[in-house]
């Protein structure tokens, strides 16, 4: 608004000779022009900036939805992950090895499930940790002293996890193939009775089902939206902003400096949001994160969700 301020002054000058920026007339500017070839030149800026109009309210308005669907994607998988972790500790618990007479888990197999709850945060927390700069932290020595001081692992599975080759965001996937073989082990140790032969084969599908949603994510934060495109939208929206005070100067004066406060707050805003919802982990710190995936949320109802399988069925 300072430059449509700035250019209306200098325009009433150019044109009237004086600063009286508030006297218009029915034509507009004022009845008092000196000189008319700068009207004339804000007409071709007018006819110019009606064709960017049109254009850049149709590309903005596309590049809001199609961030939009990124956003919705984005949390649709995130959501999967979780969906996945439920469907696999109900279908554990659901066949986990119990007690004849009472119903409820056998010690052994009680244990196996705790340990796979603990392994499948494990796994949310390193998998999140590797996509989110909120979260990288604890990638870093400090974080993995401060998760085994809260339970997620032991000091023995820290050191285990160090020794893989594997680099610091990939340690999620060691703790997936340990889920992996520790559940068909239990059932080979009849911890989780399989009666059926398709069981175990669900199992193992849940899990390369988890293994491809969570690999969903990284693909997702690095392919979001070409860079290019966003500077393209991004350049048409100030262009479109900065010639509209001039082209708007002959009918409105210095009451464009309000159309432009207008516009700016709808278009500008728009393209705001629009970059926000490419965002959704706040990788960027656009803006200090006004909309983003709140993961500490995710991960503590997934948490919950975790543990609740366990408890519901504990006697059948």
């Amino acid at each position: 608004m300072a430059w449509a301020t700035t250019f209306c002054v200098w325009a009433r000058y150019e044109t009237h000779g004086d600063f009286d920026v508030f006297a218009l007339d029915a034509a507009g500017v004022g009845d008092q022009v000196r000189d008319q070839s700068v009207l004339a030149s804000f007409a071709i800026f007018e006819k110019i900036w009606s064709v960017l109009m049109d254009l850049t309210t149709f590309l903005l308005t596309f590049f809001v939805s199609q961030s939009w669907t990124y956003w919705q994607n984005f949390i649709g998988v995130s959501r999967g992950i979780q969906g996945r972790f439920n469907s696999i500790q109900m279908l554990l618990t659901s066949h986990a090895a119990r007690d004849g007479k009472t119903g409820t888990y056998t010690p052994e197999a009680e244990a196996f499930l705790r340990d796979m709850a603990q392994r499948l945060k494990l796994f949310h927390t390193l998998h999140w940790a590797s996509q989110s700069r909120r979260f990288y932290p604890l990638l870093t020595n400090k974080g993995w002293d401060r998760m085994v001081v809260r339970g997620l692992l032991s000091d023995e599975e820290r050191q285990r996890l160090h020794e893989l080759k594997l680099s610091p965001t990939q340690k999620h996937v060691g703790v997936l193939q340990s889920m992996v073989v520790r559940s068909q082990k239990a059932m080979g140790d009849k911890k989780v009775t399989c009666t059926q032969a398709y069981f175990e084969e669900k199992v193992l599908e849940e899990f390369c089902t988890l293994r491809g949603t969570s690999g969903t994510i990284a693909d997702l934060v690095a392919g979001r939206m070409p860079l290019a495109y966003v500077h393209f939208v991004e350049l048409l929206v100030d262009s479109f902003l900065v010639l509209a005070p001039i082209a708007k100067y002959s009918e409105l004066g210095i009451y464009s400096v309000l159309l432009i406060g207008v516009l700016t707050f709808f278009y500008h805003g728009l393209l705001v949001l629009a970059k926000v919802f490419l965002d959704p982990l706040d990788n960027e710190q656009y803006k200090e994160g006004v909309v983003y995936l709140d993961l500490a949320v995710l991960l503590r109802e997934s948490n919950g969700g975790i543990e609740k399988y366990i408890d519901a069925a504990e006697t059948i």
